[in-house]
């Protein structure tokens, strides 16, 4: 895989000046978005990965609002 410099310098840049900083009065926001960073500067891959693969879950599907209206009144938790 090409790494592009001009990627990472763009990814800095959001996490120091993104909403994310607000997570202050979310601590478990604030955990999530500090082990994504942690996990970028250690080249971490166990831990990034982890942060978006479920290992019993082999596909990551995602609905649109349509599709998402259909399926929220037989499943309230999505």
């Amino acid at each position: 895989m090409k790494r592009h410099p001009l990627h990472v310098i763009s990814l800095a840049a959001a996490l120091c000046f993104s909403p994310a900083r607000a997570a202050d009065d979310h601590p478990d926001i604030h955990a999530v978005v500090e082990s994504f960073r942690i996990s970028i500067i250690q080249k971490d891959r166990e831990r990034f990965l982890a942060l978006f693969v479920q290992p019993d879950q082999p596909w990551q599907s995602v609905l649109d609002d349509k599709s998402l209206a259909q399926v929220r009144p037989s499943d309230p938790g999505r």
